[in-house]
């Protein structure tokens, strides 16, 4: 099946991922829908990026395993401390109960990979 209709939101997404093939199919992605995407392999760097740009993005795609340092969740609760509450989905491989708990909890929408774009296109249509 095809994907949805492109969103076509001029919106500045923070995509935080380890993994630099899928992060730059993700970036792929999402600027074909009109998005422009910070990205960053781990928490601490993104933590730093953001610091350093002055600008907070308007959405958070984060994998919840970035390797060594933080966790994805972890990482956005830290952007939560410093700049309030933030639109954010956790991009994640598990399929772990207590993790999605945790998730709702803090307010953060799972997507579990491989993404399904048509899942993607339709978190971020629900940011407008």
């Amino acid at each position: 099946r095809a994907p949805p209709p492109a969103p076509r939101i001029d919106r500045i997404a923070f995509l935080v991922e380890n993994d630099a093939e899928l992060r730059r199919a993700m970036t792929l992605l999402l600027e074909k829908w009109g998005l422009s995407v910070l990205e960053a392999e781990g928490g601490e760097e993104a933590l730093a990026l953001i610091e350093e740009i002055g600008i907070l993005p308007d959405v958070f795609l984060v994998d919840q395993n970035l390797g060594e340092g933080m966790t994805g969740l972890a990482f956005l609760a830290a952007v939560a401390a410093r700049h309030g509450a933030v639109p954010a989905c956790l991009v994640t491989g598990l399929r772990d109960a207590g993790l999605a708990g945790r998730a709702a909890e803090a307010g953060v929408t799972v997507l579990t990979k491989p993404v399904d774009p048509r899942d993607l296109g339709a978190f971020l249509a629900r940011l407008e």
